[in-house]
């Protein structure tokens, strides 16, 4: 007959894997409420080209809208009705701008090379928080 001894030789080891299970599901807990706390900041998506901001989006829920740009007829960007922001057309070769997909919470972020666009999108903090004087 072979030797049946316990998976777990002390109460104490089941004690300590259970703590570390509630310490787990905590921290991702907590990670879940701040990720859905920084979904309800209110949202811009910037769009730089060749390293100048030329236009800022409000990420609005509800508004569905296509951005042309003047320097640039084939770039082509699209508001969802969900807020969310996403090249739809783009003249580049490879096209990986397009399929990046939508883009919704702040630091994300897409860019054209040939055509020298980045799109990011920012949390705006205007009206939000006072604002401080730093004199002392």
């Amino acid at each position: 007959m072979p030797n049946m001894e316990p998976v777990f030789s002390r109460r104490r080891d089941l004690f300590v894997i259970a703590g570390l299970l509630a310490v787990a599901a905590a921290l991702h807990l907590l990670s879940q409420a701040a990720a859905g706390r920084g979904a309800e900041l209110p949202r811009e998506a910037e769009v730089w080209h060749q390293g100048q901001l030329v236009e800022r989006i409000p990420m609005r829920s509800g508004e569905e809208r296509d951005f042309h740009f003047s320097w640039n007829e084939a770039v082509v960007l699209h508001r969802y009705a969900d807020g969310s922001v996403a090249f739809i057309l783009s003249d580049c070769p490879d096209q990986v701008c397009v399929r990046t997909g939508r883009l919704r919470d702040p630091g994300r972020f897409a860019a054209c090379l040939p055509n020298q666009v980045l799109v990011t999108v920012v949390a705006t903090t205007e009206g939000s928080l006072p604002e401080v004087d730093y004199v002392s």
